[in-house]
């Protein structure tokens, strides 16, 4: 008896319930041990952050981390507690004490979820300052004056690619486009950046310029960066292996990277082995053969795959992102790009005379122009995280304890209005003694002192023993790459894509900033409307004439329906994965040449499309590249079904009747009526839409990327009326209540408006 009343004791639903109740007992205690007893409880902050470090993890995961910090700060003031034991510090001073030489403080555990193989750290992201030390001293070597101009050649060769590229030059200077191409910016500059990296890495390009075989490793790249910002956010996603479960696609691409890095690491290797020597003098030729002046010791072989992960991520990424701030900014102020346009061509008469030295680090405007693209869109936007050593330290006048994680985010401090005026505009005068700067019509001069205090809170490439290794190595490649840009063409703005509601360049928080941007789809709607007017003309045997009315009605339900269509589609991928996809920046911006590359008659305009998507590499690359898989979707089948399932049903009523509204608004009827007629068209317009649908949709969620799919759908409806109206045109003559079951010629509605909804889903 005493036995079974032990084991009644310890049941299995007893103990759950007791671990479940412990567990309870355990968050709720923590949560007020973080408020009320927690040695930061006296910096403000929001109350829930303080509880929690998922608040954070979540922004992180949003990627809206950078705007969030800086909203917090707008509300908190200079010294936020954005998590139970990390203080966000928004000041110069806190800069300085944080990052600065001589410091109380080290790089935080936040770079534990950096390396691949535990133990094996890399100049990113090793924490003890010794071993930092002393593979700095190393890979300093790689990045000497002597160093960089050996390198000048490589990234010349792939700058002078990115512009044969924009011109749509194809080897026949007689045929060559002379009208122009449409081309992605950010993409372009990623692909330029990683060929470059590629080559000073591992001996060999990706070309990425010239094929897209190997553009898959753009994405990779991005997703690894993003991996560990957030498994670094919130450490038990590393150290738990729980990134496994949570945030698998991530882990998955982190890994496929770093074994993309590790074979291309290998081959050099092998490469330099089987000749005996070096070639070429490279990054690998510098971290094979270069010794700690210290103490003789070289770099281990997974100390070497670290190292170019690293290069890898650094000089890629950060790069092109600049690249493309610097023109989304510059096209958006024309009279500075026609200032800069005259300095460049003031300075060189040639393009090959466009060389790294000493004309090209004069160009004075230039460098403004980069540091001001920097200062608006930093390539990491958010706070680098530094841990408080033993003692505590202070930091802008507030003492931290020991163990306390601390940051300045780059992206707020750059915007604030005591360092730079006028913090929101690109003005790249305040960045050059005695100019004259003009913002909201209001003008200034800068003084040598507003410079130094702009630059004393300027921090792109972080500051101190830690900052970035390769700033001359990207100031020197971001220098080439734009001087021969304005040199060869003459740029102007295409439209509004890549903006956020500020007018800023968007950009998503993956520890390195990403860019992106929606494709808005409205065009379509214009082009249906059009469409329409002409087939019901031409059925009436009356000339064409463009009924200007109802064109811009269909343009305003196009504005206001395309985006939310948008987002739809990305929430449900999101919910119900099963296509891969990146968000991309596509920088809006047209491109005319001044003075061709190949022939006087060249010129080119370009301007933003559709982001492309990540490409995956051939079978036959996968064999070249073994130790590369593409990620699986999860539940295909399932994620397909509930996708297909909600378009047909919630999306197509949710669009029915948001159509039918806004069109009787717009043509000036009342709300009641508009329901009303929501009420009578309802039936015969779901009947039409789902004669081609369906299998639009099938389409959608099986081939179509999300960031295409409403473009797609909107296009999939034109042709499908054009086709219906061509194909039924004696039929709708002789019946006009086919689809709608009153007369199409009512002052309320018309039926050809209505068939017109599915344009915009």
């Amino acid at each position: 008896m005493l036995i079974e009343s032990v084991l009644e004791c310890f049941s299995l639903q007893r103990v759950l319930g007791g671990l479940v109740g412990l567990l309870a007992v355990a968050t709720i205690a923590y949560a007020l041990y973080n408020r009320f007893l927690h040695p930061l409880r006296r910096i403000n902050g929001p109350i829930l952050a303080s509880l929690t470090p998922w608040v954070q993890l979540y922004h992180g995961l949003k990627g809206d981390r950078h705007l969030w910090l800086h909203k917090l700060h707008s509300q908190y003031g200079t010294h936020v507690r954005v998590a139970p034991n990390f203080v966000s510090v928004n000041s110069d001073r806190g800069l300085h004490d944080i990052y600065g030489h001589g410091k109380r403080l080290q790089k935080a555990d936040f770079y534990n979820a950096f390396p691949a193989i535990k133990g094996v750290y890399n100049t990113h992201n090793a924490i003890d300052k010794t071993m930092h030390g002393r593979k700095r001293r190393v890979l300093s070597q790689a990045f000497s004056d002597n160093a960089l101009r050996g390198m000048e050649d490589v990234m010349l060769l792939h700058v002078r690619q990115l512009c044969a590229v924009l011109a749509g030059y194809d080897g026949d200077f007689e045929s060559h486009d002379q009208k122009g191409n449409v081309k992605n910016m950010g993409n372009w500059f990623s692909y330029l950046s990683y060929d470059v990296m590629g080559e000073l890495c591992f001996g060999k390009s990706f070309d990425m310029l010239i094929s897209d075989s190997m553009r898959y490793k753009v994405g990779l790249v991005d997703r690894a960066a993003n991996r560990h910002y957030v498994c670094g956010l919130w450490m038990p996603l590393d150290t738990w292996g729980l990134d496994q479960i949570f945030i698998r696609k991530l882990t998955r691409d982190r890994w496929n990277f770093i074994m993309n890095s590790r074979v291309e690491a290998n081959e050099r290797a092998k490469e330099r082995t089987q000749i005996g020597h070096d070639a070429k003098k490279d990054f690998f030729y510098y971290l094979l053969n270069a010794k700690d002046p210290e103490t003789g010791n070289g770099l281990s072989t997974p100390e070497l795959w670290g190292e170019s992960n690293v290069l890898m991520i650094a000089g890629s990424d950060t790069t092109s992102t600049t690249l493309a701030a610097t023109l989304f900014y510059l096209v958006r102020r024309p009279d500075a790009l026609a200032k800069l346009s005259a300095e460049v061509r003031g300075a060189f008469n040639e393009v090959e005379e466009i060389v790294t030295g000493s004309e090209l680090n004069e160009l004075v405007y230039l460098k403004a122009c980069i540091d001001e693209a920097l200062r608006l869109a930093p390539a990491v936007p958010g706070a680098i995280p530094r841990e408080v050593m033993e003692g505590g330290a202070v930091v802008d006048g507030v003492f931290l304890p020991a163990g306390t994680d601390c940051g300045t985010p780059t992206y707020s401090i750059h915007r604030q209005e005591r360092y730079y005026r006028e913090a929101g505009t690109f003005i790249p005068e305040r960045w050059i003694e005695d100019a004259t700067c003009m913002a909201s019509g209001k003008s200034w001069q800068t003084t040598k002192e507003s410079i130094e205090t702009a630059r004393h809170a300027f921090c792109p490439f972080s500051i101190g023993p830690r900052g970035c290794i390769g700033k001359s190595m990207a100031f020197m490649e971001m220098r080439l790459t734009l001087a021969r840009l304005v040199f060869l063409f003459d740029m102007s703005l295409a439209d509004r894509e890549g903006e956020d509601a500020g007018g800023h360049l968007a950009l998503t928080d993956h520890f390195t900033s990403a860019k992106n941007g929606p494709n808005v789809a409205t065009i379509l709607n214009a082009i249906s409307n059009v469409l329409a007017q002409l087939i019901d003309q031409r059925n009436n045997k009356a000339p064409f004439t463009l009924n200007t009315l109802a064109l811009l009605q269909f343009v305003g339900y196009g504005i206001l329906i395309v985006p939310p269509n948008f987002y739809w589609q990305r929430a449900l991928e999101a919910r119900y994965p099963g296509f891969p996809t990146r968000a991309e920046f596509s920088n809006a911006f047209s491109i005319r040449s001044l003075k061709s590359i190949f022939s006087p008659r060249a010129w080119l305009s370009l301007c933003s499309r559709a982001p492309q998507e990540d490409s995956l590499p051939s079978h036959k690359e996968k064999e070249k590249h073994v130790r590369w898989a593409p990620r699986k979707q999860p539940s295909g089948l399932r994620s397909f079904i509930m996708k297909f399932f909600f378009d047909q049903t919630a999306a197509s009523i949710v669009n029915l009747v948001l159509f039918v509204v806004v069109i009787n608004l717009l043509k000036g009827e009342s709300l009641k009526k508009s329901w009303e007629l929501v009420v009578l068209d309802f039936r015969p317009l779901m009947s039409a839409r789902l004669k081609y649908r369906p299998i639009v949709s099938v389409l959608m969620y099986t081939v179509i990327p999300v960031d295409r799919r409403v473009v797609f759908g909107s296009a999939c409806g034109v042709i499908w009326e054009g086709r219906q109206n061509s194909s039924q045109e004696r039929k709708i003559k002789d019946d006009e209540t086919t689809l709608v079951p009153r007369q199409t010629k009512s002052k309320n509605y018309k039926k050809r408006d209505i068939s017109r909804q599915c344009n915009s889903e």
